[in-house]
Formats: structure tokens, sequence, C-alpha cells
């Protein structure tokens, strides 16, 4: 009988690990630097860049000549004039609740125009109950998808936002908007806390609600984290230690836009350019259903 004993809690013991993975609600993922006083909005550096992908959303999604619609429910295209026209029929919110607006949606696109180059004209005014909105590019070769690409990387915010924050609109928690995941706290220099936006429906149940994000400066001591087990998933920007990451089979490392991540096996992420974070998880957890879908661009 003792002997049967020992042998169910070895049984157990083995066992524990795999049940815990599968019941784990958080990722640790390891970031290079961030300030909590740094504009994510604004910096180009592949922290800030994780953040707006998990923190906000856009209209559409682009990488290498495949499309993905986000907030955009349709968009039909004008070559002769230039034109673009994105549809938003379904309704979408921000974390606070407030529905989305065209409002919204074109002060957003005239932030992005006022601190970067924007490969479109807007329309003087737009009608904030109307669920259209044109854009005339200058018609050269590749504008079309230079248009796109500003866009994915354009995040819709809430318009009076703008009002209440002011010039520190993007810093630290001073935004609103309507990404899978919102920033529960800050730690300067340290670490930063998201938590999941919604509430998982039942075939998503296993998908992690929290991600630990941990200021590992040296690119060395983040990817000796990663295969230690301390972190699920490390951003780098040393490409001699991504290499490295790709020569070891307990690893996979792949390119997302302007940086490289490296995770343990097994983990899930799809980045093109904005990671997927409705789909972020192990193999072991559930398959999200994601609003956007994917549409093939016709040649510039």
């Amino acid at each position: 009988m003792r002997k049967r004993c020992r042998l169910q809690t070895f049984a157990l013991l083995l066992f524990f690990p795999v049940l815990a993975l599968a019941q784990s609600k958080s990722l640790s993922i390891a970031v290079p630097s961030y300030d909590s006083f740094d504009n994510f909005l604004e910096s180009n550096g592949s922290t800030s860049f994780f953040l707006q992908s998990a923190l906000t959303r856009t209209i559409v999604s682009y990488d290498q000549k495949r499309l993905k619609l986000d907030l955009a429910s349709d968009y039909s295209g004008d070559p002769d004039a230039h034109a673009l026209t994105f549809f938003f029929r379904k309704p979408s919110f921000f974390q606070n609740g407030r529905k989305i607006t065209l409002g919204d949606i074109y002060y957003s696109l005239k932030r992005c125009q006022s601190v970067g180059d924007f490969p479109a004209t807007l329309p003087q005014a737009v009608d904030t109950d109307d669920h259209k909105l044109t854009l005339v590019y200058n018609g050269e070769e590749g504008s079309y998808t230079m248009l796109f690409e500003a866009l994915s990387h354009c995040p819709i915010l809430e318009e009076s936002s703008s009002e209440i924050f002011g010039d520190s609109l993007g810093t630290g928690t001073n935004f609103v908007s309507s990404g899978e995941f919102y920033i529960e706290r800050f730690e300067r220099n340290s670490s930063i806390v998201l938590h999941r936006t919604r509430k998982l429906s039942q075939s998503e149940s296993e998908l992690p609600t929290i991600l630990r994000l941990r200021v590992v400066g040296d690119s060395e001591r983040a990817l000796a984290g990663l295969r230690a087990g301390r972190y699920d998933l490390i951003l780098v920007e040393d490409q001699e230690v991504i290499g490295r990451a790709q020569k070891d089979e307990t690893l996979l490392a792949q390119k997302c836009s302007i940086y490289s991540v490296a995770m343990r096996k097994g983990l899930r992420l799809l980045c093109a350019p904005r990671i997927r974070f409705s789909q972020l998880g192990y193999h072991g957890f559930s398959n999200s259903t994601s609003e956007s879908h994917s549409v093939h661009l016709p040649e510039d």
C-alpha cells in the first residue's frame, strides 16, 4: 500500500509541471528597456512598439503585401482617384466602454499625420455618425502600400483623451484605447504588468490574462534567463544573441517588424507586423477567434 502511494505521488510530481503550464494565466517577458515616462505612442523603440501592439488597435495591420482588417470591417479602392475608402460597420469599443466613433478615428489619423510621415490626404472634416472614411494618396509608385503600412502603425485613441492628457498623452497610463491589454502597474525602469481587458470566452479560457514585462538591458542576461525558464519570451535587438537563440533546439526565434523575439518552444506568437495578442500563448492553449480577417492586396 505504501509503495503504491509513493508511485502515485511520483506520478503526480511528473504531471505537475504540465498541469501548472496548462493552468498558467501569465507570461513573463524580458524587454530591452523602458521608462514609465517614455511616450510609447511616439518612441520607435522595440518595447514601445510591443506596448503599442498590446494596448492599442489600428484600422488595419499590414506586412509583406498581406492585409488584415482590424477596426475596419471592409475597404474599397479607386485607383483612378488614388483613393481608399474604409468602412466601420461593426461596433468597437474603448477600454472605458465608450463606442469608437469616426471622430475618434479621424482624430487619431490627424495625430499620426502631425507626428510623422503620413502618405495620404485626410478630408477637411467628417460626420462622426458616418461609417466610412476616404483617404487620398499621391499615386506615386508604392504609395498605395505605404499608406497601409502607415495605417498599421497608427493607434486609434479616444479623441476626448487628448483634451484630458494634453502633451502627456501616451506617457505612463495617459491614454484611452481599445487594445487587448491595459497597463495594470508600472515600476519605473523595472517592470510593467499588463492585464487583459476583456473577459475570455470558454474556448479561450486557457489563454494568459497577465503579461509581466521585466526590463533586462543586457541581451545576454535575457537569453540566459530564457534558457533557465525565468522568461517565456524575450525581445532582442542584438542580432548575435538572436543568432545563438536560433541554434538552440529548445528555443524558437523570429523577426517581428523592427525587432526580433526569442521564446520557449511551444509558445505561439504571430506578428505581421503587430503582435496578435489575442492568440499569444502556448500550443496547449485554446485558439481564440480573431475579429480580423485576411485580404490580399492588388498590385500597385
